[in-house]
């Protein structure tokens, strides 16, 4: 699912938002998640948190937040085409690689889900082409990010 649309997004992003991006930028395309924060930054109404690999320790400022929305963008892999976008739900998040942080991701959620129980909360997943220590982010997964980045700042 490379191209999720900007309706699709619109209906994503009603009410209080906090985007997260988790990932390493000194590992390739890892780095995707913070890469696209960095790009959004001023400009959108979300709430945007650059996680890099340790979304929990964000904990605190997102359960104050009390955001109806969060989004978490990393890079995940499910042997899928570079570069390819697509919703992960919680309960997949098992059979997904995310790299330095998969075990992790889910106790950060299933806290998350504890103190804000009516929160959405929505993985946008990037799959990887290169995960090695400083590589630059692969042309597939750069376009990506650059294509959800030029969506969300029009949500």
């Amino acid at each position: 699912m490379r191209n999720l649309t900007l309706k699709k997004y619109k209906k994503i992003l009603r009410g209080k938002t906090i985007i997260l991006g988790v990932g390493n930028i000194m590992k390739g395309d890892d780095g995707a998640g913070p890469i696209l924060i960095s790009q959004l930054k001023g400009k959108t109404k979300a709430n945007l948190i650059y996680c890099e690999d340790v979304p929990e320790n964000y904990t605190q400022p997102i359960i104050e937040a009390r955001p109806d929305k969060i989004i978490i963008v990393d890079a995940a892999d499910w042997n899928g085409p570079a570069g390819a976008i697509r919703l992960i739900g919680p309960k997949e998040i098992n059979n997904i690689s995310f790299s330095t942080h998969d075990s992790s991701l889910q106790i950060f959620i299933n806290y998350l889900k504890k103190h804000l129980p009516k929160v959405d909360i929505i993985i946008i997943g990037i799959q990887p082409k290169r995960k090695g220590f400083q590589d630059l982010l692969s042309p597939e997964v750069e376009k990506s990010v650059n294509e959800l980045s030029h969506i969300l700042k029009k949500v």
